[in-house]
C-alpha cells in the first residue's frame, strides 16, 4: 500500500512539473487575444529553465494575487497565452531543483501591466555566473554563487515569436502571431 502511495505521488509530482509543456495550445478564448512572451536563457550556466512562477495581481486594491501557468521550453523560451488584463512579474524561475529567485516586488512600479488584446514582449535574457560557489556548499547547499540575467544579444522580440509560431501551429493563435510579426 505504500508503494502505492508512493508511485501516486511521484506521478503527481512529475505531472504537475511537466504540465505547463504538455497542455494542449488551443484557440484564443477571446476576440482580443493576450499573451505575454519572452526568453530567460541559463545554458551557458549548464541550466535549462524548467518553470517560471509568475505572479498576477487584477488590481493593486487587492491584498494577495495568484500566479498564473506560463509554458517554459528547454531553449529559455517562455509565454503564457489568454491572460486578464492586469499586472505581471516574474517571481521565481527553475531548472529542476535549483531556483533563482528575482529581486523581491513590493511596488507597483516592479510589475509590468499587460491589457487586453496586447502580446506583451517580456525581453530576452540570460544567465551570467559572476561568481562560483564554493565546490563543497555547491554540492551540500546547492548553491550556485553569484549570477547575474542580461539582455541576450542572439534573440530579440522576431526571433521569439518565429520560436512561438513553431508551438502555435494549426491553432487560432497562428494567425495572431502572423498578424504580430508583419507589425
Amino acid at each position: 500500500m505504500k508503494k502505492l502511495f508512493l508511485l501516486l505521488g511521484i506521478i503527481l509530482v512529475v505531472s504537475t512539473l511537466t504540465s505547463c509543456i504538455t497542455m494542449p495550445i488551443t484557440d484564443p478564448k477571446s476576440d482580443k487575444p493576450t499573451m505575454l512572451y519572452g526568453m530567460i536563457d541559463m545554458s551557458e550556466m549548464g541550466y535549462s529553465i524548467t518553470s517560471i512562477t509568475m505572479s498576477y495581481f487584477e488590481s493593486f486594491d487587492v491584498l494577495f494575487g495568484s500566479t498564473i501557468s506560463v509554458r517554459v521550453y528547454g531553449n529559455g523560451l517562455f509565454f503564457a497565452e489568454d491572460i486578464k488584463t492586469g499586472y505581471y512579474a516574474i517571481e521565481t524561475f527553475r531548472s529542476g531543483n535549483v531556483f533563482f529567485d528575482m529581486p523581491n516586488k513590493t511596488k507597483k512600479e516592479d510589475y509590468t501591466y499587460i491589457k487586453e488584446g496586447q502580446l506583451f514582449y517580456w525581453g530576452a535574457f540570460k544567465g551570467v555566473q559572476v561568481e562560483k560557489a564554493d565546490p563543497l556548499r555547491q554540492i551540500f547547499l546547492s548553491e550556485l554563487g553569484s549570477y547575474e540575467v542580461r539582455p541576450h544579444n542572439k534573440h530579440n522580440r522576431k526571433t521569439l515569436l518565429n520560436m512561438i509560431l513553431e508551438k502555435v501551429q494549426g491553432t487560432g493563435w497562428e494567425a495572431v502571431i502572423n498578424r504580430e510579426l508583419k507589425r
